[in-house]
């Protein structure tokens, strides 16, 4: 199936709100998953209508986004181009949890992790999942602080036999034009070339 289950952990502080965690399930027969590390969370909310979201982070289905939704699509696309199952699941871990549609509105003291605990969350993943992508989609917003930017070239370099990305200079999905994709399959076809 084309569209994944959605889960994330919702959580607030003051009048923020937070994702973290956010899963796409596909429970296909492919054994292998995909993280996809991004700026911030945007418009994705539970699915029921009904949920209150306090101070204690709690798991809840989602309904997806706009830049969620085109990760999606283009995910079938390349996975369905490829003639490959689509992944069993995709993680995505946010620079910043903090939840805003517009990424121009987040200031340095919004990025709420260090390189360390993006590296932690990567790491947890790859220890208990068949890992065979990281798309790196996390653009070039100029709120990134700048210690945080640099040191991410630490993971590239880390996960340089996973990572895709570089080619478009780790530009961000909402990025339109057929160049973009283009780069992005002919990395993707390289990494999911051995999965089933």
């Amino acid at each position: 199936k084309m569209k994944p289950e959605i889960y994330a952990i919702f959580s607030k502080k003051g009048n923020n709100k937070y994702r973290d965690s956010t899963e796409l399930i596909y429970n296909s027969q492919n054994v292998n998953f995909g993280i996809i590390l991004m700026l911030n969370p945007g418009g994705c909310k539970p699915s029921d209508p009904n949920v209150i979201i306090t101070e204690t982070p709690i798991k809840h289905l989602c309904n997806s986004d706009k830049i969620l939704d085109l990760v999606i699509k283009w995910l079938y696309c390349f996975y369905k181009k490829s003639g490959k199952n689509l992944p069993q699941g995709v993680f995505i871990i946010n620079l910043c949890d903090k939840i805003d549609t517009e990424p121009n509105n987040l200031r340095a003291k919004d990025f709420n992790k260090n390189v360390q605990k993006i590296e932690r969350g990567i790491e947890d993943i790859i220890k208990n999942h068949k890992v065979n992508w990281l798309w790196a989609a996390y653009g070039s917003n100029q709120n990134i602080p700048s210690k945080l930017k640099s040191n991410l070239f630490h993971l590239h370099k880390k996960y340089k036999e996973i990572l895709i990305g570089k080619s478009v200079n780790f530009g961000h999905p909402g990025r339109k034009g057929k160049e973009y994709w283009d780069n992005i399959f002919a990395e993707f076809i390289e990494k999911i070339k051995n999965s089933q």
